[in-house]
């Protein structure tokens, strides 16, 4: 595994010269980790304090009285127990957002571009592993008076305070065998994280037991061995999912990462772990070769965000693909699988 970060940056190179995706079929989502608990119901009346009455990508997405959910027996409280990333190319256009007749997901095809060349990785051990570890916890609240029908839902999200949900965290099945009883029984109180932003609520409804919320504005966090923690702020997010008494199943999270913060933060990360690699002594002379020729423009040492950008093979992948808020910028598109248990939410005020 010394060499993740090698095979990632090699891959990358590799990725937008223009390797071609897996056309097959999607494939099973695996287990979903579910509980037979329902999610806790409870209630929860009031206006929030500072009156925020909601709003994001131009959509009517403010929660019950004033933002947050005013809920009357009728909130039912969910955690992603899996966070999952494509594992074919068909699988990453069912998972992508949907815009104008298309499916875009240009990180999600990164994912299977990189799962796909690189039999090393495993991506989705990496993410399954920090979920089920108590590091990435994503809580959602669903204000319905039907979870299988109902004309009008509400949904808020929160980013999760982290939890040690298991105490092996080198194996991934026991950790998981932990984690299930001590963060996803399906009744577990799960705080929100102090740093979580307040506002991130969704309008939609639930149709034969099929929820649809959005769009809105989401920070969804994520971690990739190599690539470390983000906290990605998404826009013109979409959730469904399946509903039914043991949780969320087949869930879609779909958006895209602004043309701003790709600028400001993928960019500049992807520029500094390919650097922090090229710099390495550790790494192998042709890796180092190959980055120096393709992306050390002048020569100098360093590998900067500038040179990414202006690298010939890199440049469609990094300048997005998408305008997800109809500001004429392309937004870099992002579709992820999930499925969820179960919780009771805490400190949500």
């Amino acid at each position: 595994m010394r060499n993740k970060i090698s095979i990632m940056a090699t891959t990358l190179l590799l990725v937008a010269a223009g390797c071609p995706g897996d056309l097959r079929p999607p494939v099973s989502q695996g287990d979903h980790g579910t509980s037979s608990d329902g999610p806790a119901v409870y209630f929860d009346n009031g206006p929030r304090p500072d009156g925020w009455v909601g709003g994001a990508d131009g959509s009517a997405v403010g929660g019950d009285a004033g933002g947050k959910l005013a809920c009357n027996g009728d909130c039912h409280d969910y955690v992603l127990d899996r966070i999952l990333l494509p594992t074919s190319s068909a699988q990453a256009k069912t998972y992508g957002l949907k815009k104008g007749g298309q499916s875009y997901n240009a990180f999600g095809e990164l994912m299977v571009l990189i799962g796909s060349n690189v039999s090393s990785l495993n991506l989705q051990q990496d993410v399954d592993l920090s979920v089920y570890a108590g590091k990435t916890l994503m809580l959602v609240r669903l204000k319905a008076t039907s979870i299988t029908a109902a004309a009008t839902a509400r949904g808020q999200t929160w980013l999760g305070d982290t939890m040690q949900c298991c105490t092996n965290t080198s194996s991934v099945s026991t950790c998981k065998s932990q984690a299930m009883s001590k963060c996803f029984s399906g009744s577990t109180s799960l705080a929100v994280a102090n740093a979580s932003p307040k506002d991130m609520t969704f309008s939609g409804a639930i149709s034969g037991g099929k929820l649809t919320l959005g769009p809105a504005k989401l920070i969804l966090p994520l971690e990739i061995n190599g690539l470390g923690k983000l906290n990605l702020s998404l826009i013109g997010v979409t959730l469904t999912a399946t509903t039914s008494a043991s949780g969320l199943t087949s869930g879609v999270l779909s958006g895209a990462v602004p043309n701003s913060e790709m600028n400001s933060k993928l960019i500049p990360g992807v520029a500094a772990l390919v650097d922090k690699e090229y710099k390495d002594a550790a790494t192998a002379q042709k890796t180092k070769d190959l980055l120096k020729s393709l992306l050390d423009t002048n020569k100098d040492g360093t590998i900067t965000a500038a040179e990414l950008k202006a690298n010939v093979l890199l440049s469609n992948l990094l300048a997005g693909d998408v305008d997800a808020d109809g500001d004429g910028n392309k937004d870099f598109s992002l579709g992820l699988g999930f499925n969820a248990v179960g919780c009771v939410i805490v400190g949500a005020n």
